[in-house]
């Protein structure tokens, strides 16, 4: 769900015992939307709060990254640095429920007297800010400037007084909660079931902080559709709505956060400071803590948009090429089709041959014994300006002609179906990129295959091209047996954990004959458990172009077995004796290393 007011809270108490009592030693603008604060306390080691504005995906949260700034900081970092560099962070607070931060700073002035400064951190949206204040809250910097020919309800400007958004005029929904919860109550205040809004929209547009899918997620516990209306509801659903909705209120602020990051495939859709019901399709994920949540959850999002960027003209140039190739497959198809007519022409010109003595004018047709096939009639049509033999001569010029054709053809179609086959595996390794450097494998992979231009070389002597190398870094999995299995997300990794990071005794997987990656088992010597085997196939399946079926054929070899043909494409082996199973593609069990080192 969007970093909402329930997130806000959930993250509040990290960041008070992190950072309250903590001096700000260092104050850097990353970005124009961007700060990185550094703040020294009682530990050992520094924390980084990184604080991203940025309209479309603001955030805060805790980072170990120490990310460079530019050489000449910014005016509002210099406003920062002057007033509140060496400052001590007092308090932090989130006013009512929702998505706003105020970090209370006392630092000394020019003269040594001690002043209080606020740090306001509203996650809003487009309406994202960073408002620098002093005691009185009048604003003495912003990172983003709001004119009053932007806003006329509210500006951003030095001198101007800061107050909280309209939207702070919805009911917090905490003390609420606790009121039910403390039996003070017995349900929600009775102006919130007059509406005829559905409940969703009375729980958004009624409490501050809630987003529609933890709205949503309540309903769903209670047993409530979504779009009922709020005065529809009776007496009875009304109680059992109420405290459903003080229960989950009273998780997020007794500090019982247990966040969950959501994920579709290995794309990253939403996340919770608590597990949500609204989810029962995606793979859930547990983290350890509300920011690492946050972090994890906008990096690998950020990173994912990323690569999709990056990807865009590799995709480009491997779809027009897949298309040109399968145009190319499906007229070679046709041509051969035709040319396996051959023989029949063969077959007609002998017979016009054996009998062309009974025919001496020309006819429009002939009917004679097949001597091939215990003489049963053939009628063969003719041209009636031709005779018979002259028709002859015609059949088997045609014949020697489709002859010649499918002799080319089949070179030509074993060829195109290989180039196929080739671009569909760039194809699965594009979707499987998860940096930059896989990308670049595949640029280099595509620059071999002479689909992509390569880099022209100085004038001079020209040194022989080297073979590219291997720029990322293959998955790395552990099975139950302690061993490690390494998957290849692109051909030139394929081919590194096949021929390089294999030994002759490790096992092989791959999916049957279909494009997948090369998984690779590190068997030490050591015999694999049945269980092992699985989820080495199951990592085959996952990894392939048919990972959205229920089962996938798996072949499985020891690693001595694969050969790579003379001049073949990156990534093409052959094997001539393997076993082959059934798996699932589910590897929700096995434990990844996220470092990617290698053994």
């Amino acid at each position: 769900m969007a970093l909402d007011g329930i997130t806000i809270a959930s993250l509040l108490p990290e960041l008070k015992n992190a950072l309250e009592k903590g001096r700000l030693s260092k104050i850097s603008q990353t970005q124009a939307n961007e700060l990185l604060l550094t703040i020294k306390g009682n530990q050992k080691d520094p924390y980084r709060l990184l604080i991203n504005v940025n309209p479309g995906m603001p955030y805060i949260c805790f980072t170990d990254e120490n990310k460079p700034a530019p050489l000449t900081a910014p005016g509002f970092c210099m406003m920062l640095r002057k007033y509140i560099a060496n400052g001590r962070i007092l308090d932090i607070t989130q006013p009512g429920m929702e998505r706003i931060l105020i970090f209370s700073i006392e630092h000394l002035n020019e003269l040594g007297d001690l002043c209080k400064k606020e740090l306001i951190i509203e996650l809003m949206g487009k309406y994202s800010n960073i408002i620098f204040c002093d005691e009185n809250r009048r604003v003495l910097d912003a990172i983003r400037h709001v004119p009053p020919s932007v806003s006329s309800l509210r500006t951003i400007l030095p001198g101007a007084s800061y107050y909280l958004p309209d939207e702070l005029k919805k009911q917090d929904p905490l003390p609420v909660a606790a009121s039910i919860a403390n039996d003070e109550a017995e349900s929600l205040p009775e102006d919130f079931f007059v509406s005829a809004d559905t409940l969703v929209s009375r729980m958004y547009m009624y409490f501050a902080g809630l987003s529609p899918i933890f709205c949503q997620h309540i309903l769903g516990l209670a047993g409530l559709e979504s779009e009922r209306s709020a005065v529809s509801l009776n007496a009875e659903e009304r109680l059992h709505f109420s405290r459903i909705f003080a229960r989950e209120m009273q998780t997020v602020c007794n500090e019982k956060a247990s966040p969950v990051i959501y994920y579709k495939g290995d794309k990253p859709v939403d996340f919770s400071p608590i597990p949500l019901s609204v989810y029962p399709e995606y793979k859930a994920e547990a983290v350890g803590s509300v920011s690492e949540m946050i972090f994890r959850f906008y990096y690998e999002k950020s990173l994912h948009s990323f690569i999709q960027g990056k990807s865009a003209d590799l995709r480009k140039i491997i779809h027009n090429a897949l298309e040109r190739n399968r145009k190319k497959l499906t007229l070679l198809e046709k041509q051969m089709k035709d040319a396996l007519k051959a023989d029949k022409l063969r077959l007609q010109g002998e017979l016009l041959t054996a009998y062309a003595y009974q025919y001496p004018e020309p006819v429009k047709s002939v009917t004679v014994e097949n001597y091939y096939d215990d003489n049963k009639p053939v009628t063969i049509a003719l041209d009636e300006t031709k005779t018979v033999r002259q028709n002859a001569a015609a059949f088997y010029e045609r014949y020697n002609k489709l002859k010649r054709t499918q002799e080319a053809t089949e070179g030509l179609l074993a060829e195109t179906r290989e180039a196929v086959t080739h671009l569909e595996s760039m194809q699965l390794s594009l979707a499987l990129s998860k940096s930059e450097a896989d990308l670049t494998d595949i640029a280099n992979e595509l620059k071999k295959a002479g689909y992509m231009k390569k880099a022209a070389q100085p004038a001079g002597k020209k040194k022989p091209a080297k073979e590219p190398g291997v720029a990322g870094k293959p998955l790395h999995f552990v099975n139950c047996d302690g061993m490690d299995m390494y998957v290849g997300k692109n051909n030139l990794q394929n081919e590194y954990v096949t021929f390089t990071l294999a030994g002759p005794n490790d096992m092989w997987f791959h999916a049957k004959n279909i494009p997948g990656s090369h998984v690779i088992v590190k068997t030490g010597g050591k015999e694999m458990s049945d269980r092992a085997y699985e989820e080495a196939a199951a990592l085959a399946a996952y990894f392939c172009q048919n990972r959205d079926s229920d089962k996938v054929e798996i072949d499985y070899v020891s690693r001595k077995a694969i050969k790579k043909p003379p001049k073949s494409a990156f990534g093409f082996v052959i094997y001539h004796t393997n076993y082959s199973m059934i798996a699932r593609p589910d590897i929700s069990g096995l434990t990844e290393i996220k470092d990617g080192s290698t053994k």
